[in-house]
């Protein structure tokens, strides 16, 4: 297997930091699929996945917190105690964002880190500790779901005996009074996580690989497998959690199958496992898909960027298509940070930009809080993206000029027969007229008298 190696010791420790620092509430819905359905079995052991490598990036990015000029804390874990303290916090830090599960086939967590988790002797010796470290884990769906048929074969008598039971731990703590009751009971919840994976490391470290040698002293001879022993831990499934009747103890339950030790150890068929080998071209492709899954995270969290008008940037370039497109632009320029091939083959890619390299109208609005520089991981198959081919629409027909359609014969008239109006009734004859009556002619007066 080839794998890139870091281009500085360190892999630019304030890379590793995760880097955006932020007071939100974990979220503990992870759990559901997204869609609001029930997740599948493929998606939870992605997700079971994704989140071991989360771990594994976080005990990464913690352990190369500067602590003076040429330390950082991994160089401080000298004693077994500081250093279960530490892997504890680690093993407890919630899942913020995700899981998503991208149409390639790879799956994506962000888990978050309360720095107040870490042992309080060793905070006291870091300058700038953050109150909060995010980062991401990606997995390939395909690979965690082959590597859940784990072969209980070629095992020793000591490992045969424990590869196919369960170990289950119990943890608890106190609920503090305070104003915010929502807070101290989400703090309590992480603190009784981070005893039960303490407990269950413990349990896990009894076991026994042969005669005389349990698994904790074959890491103490063996530390570089020490994060893959922690990374199989957390995806120990969380079988109850509750609150007592007075409200003041949070407790949880956790359940891991043995048999997820045998690859991290190389036990049984294991043994010989190189992973999986790639070709320059798979390497390539692999690269280029893991580098535009992460400048598609990066855009995401660049537009969610908060401003000082309580505005956010996606919000702010929603009509300013230059800025915009200029932002876009610092996305696509991303640094590539670190390259990493993982044994199933998958390609992760460390990337990050700077708000400095904003543009000043954007750089202007932007939050106190949101200053500095903006990480993301992506991750790659080896396998070109499967892009849907066109629906190809029915061919229309051909174009027929539109020529006048022929008359349609008049049907023919139908025949009205003219029916002669009757003839009028003669008129009855005319009422004799009487004989006009004969008025005398007045009687002459005689004369009168004197004339």
């Amino acid at each position: 297997m080839r794998r890139p190696q870091m281009r500085c010791p360190l892999l630019r420790s304030a890379l590793l930091l995760a880097a955006v620092l932020t007071c939100a509430t974990p979220s503990h819905a992870a759990e559901e699929a997204e869609g609001g359905e029930g997740p599948s079995r493929e998606q939870v052991l992605g997700f079971a996945a994704a989140r071991a490598d989360a771990f594994l990036n976080l005990t990464t990015a913690v352990y190369a917190i500067p602590v003076g000029a040429t330390t950082t804390l991994g160089d401080l874990l000298t004693d077994a105690r500081t250093r279960e303290g530490v892997e504890a916090a680690l093993r407890a830090a919630p899942v913020a964002e995700g899981p998503a599960f991208t149409p390639a086939g790879v799956v994506r967590v962000t888990v978050e880190l309360n720095t107040d988790m870490l042992p309080y002797d060793l905070r006291g010796r870091i300058r700038n500790l953050p109150r909060s470290i995010r980062i991401d884990g990606v997995a390939s769906l395909a690979a965690a779901v082959r590597d859940s048929n784990i072969r209980l074969t070629d095992l020793t008598g000591e490992v045969k005996a424990w590869a196919a039971s369960t170990i289950e731990a119990e943890g608890q703590a106190a609920i503090q009074a305070g104003p915010n009751a929502e807070q101290a009971k989400q703090l309590a919840r992480n603190r009784a996580m981070s005893a039960a994976f303490s407990v269950l490391a413990g349990k896990a470290g009894d076991l026994l690989l042969e005669a005389g040698l349990p698994i904790k002293d074959f890491l103490a001879q063996h530390d570089d497998l020490r994060p893959s022993f922690n990374a199989a831990l957390v995806r120990a499934n969380l079988a109850s959690e509750s609150v007592d009747r007075q409200g003041t103890t949070y407790k949880v339950s956790l359940s891991l199958p043995a048999s997820v030790f045998l690859r991290p150890l190389h036990l049984g068929l294991y043994r010989s496992s190189r992973g999986r080998a790639l070709t320059e071209g798979q390497l390539a492709i692999g690269r280029r898909n893991a580098i535009a899954d992460g400048r598609a995270v990066l855009k995401s969290r660049v537009y969610a960027l908060p401003f000082t008008n309580a505005l956010t940037l996606a919000k702010y370039v929603a009509t300013r298509q230059n800025l915009a497109a200029a932002a876009d632009s610092v996305c696509w320029l991303a640094q590539v940070e670190n390259v990493e091939v993982t044994d199933d083959g998958l390609t992760k890619v460390w990337l990050s930009v700077s708000t400095g390299d904003l543009p000043p109208d954007i750089r202007s609005q932007l939050s106190s809080s949101a200053s500095g520089r903006i990480y993301a991981i992506g991750g790659g198959l080896p396998e070109e993206p499967v892009i849907a081919p066109p629906v190809e629409k029915p061919a229309a027909p051909p174009d027929v000029p539109n020529e006048a359609a022929p008359e349609k014969p008049a049907p023919p008239a139908e025949k009205v027969e003219k029916k002669e109006a009757p003839a009028a009734a003669p008129a009855p004859p005319a009422a004799p007229k009487p004989p006009a009556e004969e008025v005398p002619a007045p009687a002459a007066q005689p004369p009168a008298d004197g004339e």
